[in-house]
């Protein structure tokens, strides 16, 4: 039965696309042209770098460095810091990425590895700040807020997850025997190869869905707002562009673009699925962090509106 689901759908998908045949071919281009523009020349460095780190002693020496800060605020491995560092400041997919690789060195264990791959995989902060806040939002001076309350609300549920966790909480590794040898016998060639399979893998999953974003425009019946909000759940880069030019109230737009940000859509969690499926980590169980994630960017994105009203 899930063959057959998978061939009907298929079909439809086949038909779909020859029904708006130049809408496919608008929305693969604009992909296609915003990984070379955008992605690309950001992504690719980081993620050539943190693979160079990942093979040496520069995860082990910044690890044993935080390892009393992560284990106290945490209760995590000392390694997960690393993995809290390239997510934080390289943006999509690379906390996941870094997550899966720490799993299969055994620097960290499973739960965590789980945990961190949606606490640690959030937008980077020149595209949260540049496309974000100043482009879309127009934030002015109360940026530094919103950069506070999207960073911290990913940090705030892996708190309350990891207290809820105990195989995180009491099992941790000592400094020592947590951390494995490194990967030494990983050569640049390796690393240059595995870094240009991750960058097609993110402009393939951008075209997909840049291709879905422009046929949901042309769908007949649909109201503006239907196609923004499903926009936004399906990339959010030109979901938060759709969402922004809304007829609605400023605070309305910047909670639902904040939270939608904080989600990162299903193109994110389908090129994270790439990088952790290996490792045999849940994309569901990543789904319902994000989920989370993005709510209590809302929530408290809200409450901040409310505050500063009153």
């Amino acid at each position: 039965m899930k063959e057959k689901a998978l061939s009907v759908l298929l079909c439809c998908l086949l038909f779909l696309m020859l029904a708006f045949a130049p809408s496919v071919c608008a929305g693969a281009a604009k992909g296609l042209i915003l990984w070379y523009r955008q992605v690309l020349p950001a992504l690719m460095p980081f993620t050539l770098i943190v693979q160079l780190m990942m093979s040496g002693n520069t995860v082990l020496w910044l690890s044993r460095i935080s390892a009393p800060l992560i284990r106290k605020i945490f209760g995590l491995s000392p390694a997960c810091s690393f993995c809290l560092l390239t997510g934080y400041l390289c943006g999509f997919p690379m906390g996941a990425l870094t997550a899966a690789q720490s799993l299969e060195k055994k620097r960290i264990r499973r739960e965590e590895a789980q945990l961190l791959a949606a606490s640690c995989n959030n937008a980077g902060p020149m595209f949260l700040s540049s496309y974000i806040l100043d482009q879309l939002l127009k934030t002015g001076s109360r940026r530094p807020v919103f950069i506070v309350i999207f960073y911290g609300s990913a940090l705030l549920w892996m708190w309350l997850r990891s207290r809820f966790l105990p195989s995180c909480r009491n099992s941790i590794h000592d400094s020592n025997t947590a951390m494995h040898e490194q990967d030494s016998g990983t050569s640049f060639r390796d690393i240059l190869l595995r870094s240009s399979e991750l960058m097609l893998k993110v402009g393939i999953t951008m075209m997909i869905f840049a291709i879905f974003c422009e046929v949901l425009y042309m769908l007949p019946g649909i109201s503006p707002s239907f196609s923004a909000a499903a926009a936004m759940l399906l990339e959010i880069t030109n979901g938060a562009c759709a969402v922004s030019v809304l007829e609605l109230p400023d605070k309305t737009k910047t909670v639902l673009i904040m939270g939608g940000t904080a989600f990162g859509g299903l193109c994110i969690a389908f090129q994270t699925y790439t990088v952790i499926h290996a490792q045999k980590l849940s994309l569901i169980k990543y789904l319902l962090d994000k989920a989370a994630i993005s709510l209590i960017t809302g929530i408290l994105t809200l409450l901040y509106f409310q505050i500063s009203a009153g």
